[in-house]
């Protein structure tokens, strides 16, 4: 950096050399025409040596220049010669008469652009002590003393000359800190570009800024590598046609602040987050980050598989609980069955059958919550669908459960909704004290969302076990397993349904929600930031 600066400065020395040179040969060629052919031979002589040396000093300067002086040192040697020539041009061109005289003014000037203060008021005292002694070196030469008029002129002219010096000293002054200034700026910009630079390049995850038109403003060399070197600034986000076009499309409705969807590429599994950035012109308006999550998602599975395998070494232990009373009464009941008379037998059959059944009932909550769920959406009635499942869950009428439901037809997975309302209709029906008490309602909105709920007038989940009761075997009821509300959970995953649960008033409410409409389909990804994510990385439980 300090060599560019160097090269740039002699750069510039010399462009000043070339342009002054070109001046003051100009104002010699000038001073020739108009004296050369009229001047007396000694003042010709003059002129065409103060030529000559204009040569030798300005190729002097430029082997300074070469030499890499000190600016300032270069400046003071070519504005000093300038001083020097224009001195000597005004003693050969008629000393106070001279029109060359305005020169001096124009060389402090010149100096005030280009240097600092203290040069400033150099150059300007030597302009005035230069033309003093140009102007009294004539007179003496041609034994033409000074008049009162002339020395008012001459006071007049060094004093407009040492004004011309204070007013470019200050002006350069100003100069010299505004370019502090900048250079402070400048500096800092840099850091700030290298800093920048630094953070990109060390991130292991790929950052894409793309401006209000969706077009790739930045990148990181960790997304580069991810779009295969296919990226590149000045691109449409369009144009990757590797990326999800949910994406694209959510970015042009420009209805989020915030969003993020998983993708998978390549084998390797990604979290793609985009943020809004705060108004910057048209220079930044998101930011989009890929997290590679691979090595998570696998650590997911791993520890899904051992809390399976760990959920089944439980399941096995608690079944084997349960199914060795229900055997031993059985095989107690089929022990009086043979000792009994006829007449006496009709308890012990009604014995077996609610042994059989809660066997029955047991194997297919074991069945349906380790089954792999798979949704398959089909038109679905829900009137007729509550209708199947009072028929399975209360064949005889006898709990009068009370129905509100309209003529709705939902697009879901009817094997994974009768799921849910079999296990939950059934917790309802044994924990509701009093006949009628039950109510299972369904309602849809303009927007096609529905919503499930069961009611009950029962005394509700244990309060020690609400922040886990769709946990496999948190069960509050007496000769429950805990399976039947982590089934409903598990079914409501898979489906991206909402579920909540609350108790006031005496009524203790379990509602399924359907996914908003605008997150149905390929779009569920966009809703990790909004209330399913919640309820789903934290089981929500409504109060």
């Amino acid at each position: 950096m300090e060599q560019q600066l160097t090269r740039l400065s002699r750069h510039r020395m010399l462009y000043l050399l070339l342009w002054r040179s070109l001046a003051m040969l100009s104002v010699m060629g000038i001073a020739l025409w108009v004296y050369y052919p009229s001047a007396p031979h000694l003042q010709r002589q003059g002129l065409l040596a103060l030529c000559v040396l204009a040569l030798l000093l300005a190729a002097a300067q430029g082997a300074i220049i070469w030499r890499r002086w000190h600016i300032a040192a270069q400046l003071l040697c070519q504005f000093g010669a300038d001083t020097l020539l224009v001195s000597l041009l005004v003693f050969l061109s008629g000393g106070i008469h001279s029109p060359f005289i305005l020169l001096f003014g124009l060389v402090i000037v010149a100096n005030g652009i280009q240097a600092h203060a203290l040069s400033v008021v150099v150059v300007s005292i030597a302009a005035c002590a230069g033309y003093l002694l140009a102007i009294h070196a004539y007179a003496w030469v041609l034994n033409d003393p000074l008049t009162d008029d002339s020395t008012l002129k001459i006071l007049l002219q060094v004093s407009i000359l040492l004004l011309v010096g204070g007013i470019m000293a200050a002006i350069a002054n100003r100069h010299a800190g505004l370019a502090r200034q900048s250079d402070q700026v400048v500096r800092q910009h840099q850091n700030l570009q290298r800093m920048h630079h630094q953070v990109m390049s060390s991130m292991s995850e790929g950052m894409v800024v793309l401006d209000r038109f969706l077009v790739i403003q930045d990148y990181n060399e960790a997304a580069h590598r991810i779009f295969a070197h296919a990226a590149s600034v000045g691109m449409h986000i369009r144009q990757l046609s590797i990326l999800p076009e949910a994406i694209a499309r959510q970015l042009q409705n420009n209805q989020l602040d915030a969003f993020q969807c998983d993708w998978f590429y390549q084998g390797n599994n990604y979290l793609i987050q985009v943020n809004r950035l705060p108004e910057n012109g048209n220079l930044a308006c998101w930011l989009i980050s890929f997290v590679d999550v691979t090595a998570m998602k696998q650590l997911e599975a791993r520890l899904m598989e051992q809390d399976k395998l760990a959920a089944l070494g439980r399941m096995a232990a608690m079944l084997a609980h349960e199914l060795r009373n229900p055997m031993h009464t059985m095989s107690q009941a089929v022990d009086l069955l043979v000792r009994l008379p006829e007449e006496k037998r009709e308890p012990v059959h009604r014995i077996l059958h609610e042994e059989i059944h809660r066997l029955d009932r047991l194997v297919r909550d074991m069945l349906d919550y380790t089954r792999p769920l798979q949704p398959r959406p089909t038109r679905i009635n829900m009137a007729k669908l509550i209708t199947q499942s009072l028929q399975q869950e209360d064949a005889e009428g006898e709990k009068h459960v009370q129905v509100e439901c309209g003529d709705i037809v939902v697009n879901e997975d009817p094997g994974h909704l009768r799921l849910v309302l079999d296990n939950l209709l059934r917790n309802a029906l044994q924990a509701s004290p009093t006949i009628g008490s039950v109510r299972i309602r369904c309602v849809q909105n303009d927007t096609k969302q529905w919503q499930l709920s069961v009611e009950d007038q029962g005394p509700g989940v244990d309060p020690s076990i609400e922040h886990n009761m769709f946990e496999p075997f948190s069960s509050w009821r007496h000769g429950g397993i805990g399976l039947g509300l982590a089934t409903v959970w598990q079914a409501c995953q898979a489906n991206g349904w909402q579920i909540s649960y609350r108790h006031q008033q005496g009524f203790t409410v379990f509602c399924v929600r359907s996914a908003p409409p605008a997150t149905q389909g390929q779009e569920t990804a966009f809703l990790h930031s909004g209330k399913m994510q919640i309820a789903t990385t934290q089981r929500l439980t409504e109060a």
